[in-house]
């Protein structure tokens, strides 16, 4: 039988208002702790700082 595999996702951004710039970084973990995978990012533009890391993750 196939052991379901859990994967834990770790968001962060941050927002630049004199840049006009956002920007953030996503990983991700195994169960176990051990690191799978990484992206980091930014985009132009000042968003609510809410909502960084929803955008980030649609980028993901």
């Amino acid at each position: 039988m196939n052991k379901l595999r859990v994967w834990h996702g770790h968001v962060e951004g941050a927002v630049f208002e004199a840049a006009q710039l956002a920007g953030y970084d996503v990983y991700f973990e195994d169960e176990e702790g051990r690191f799978i995978r990484a992206l980091s990012g930014f985009y132009e533009g000042t968003p609510v700082p809410d909502n960084v890391e929803v955008l980030a993750l649609r980028f993901t």
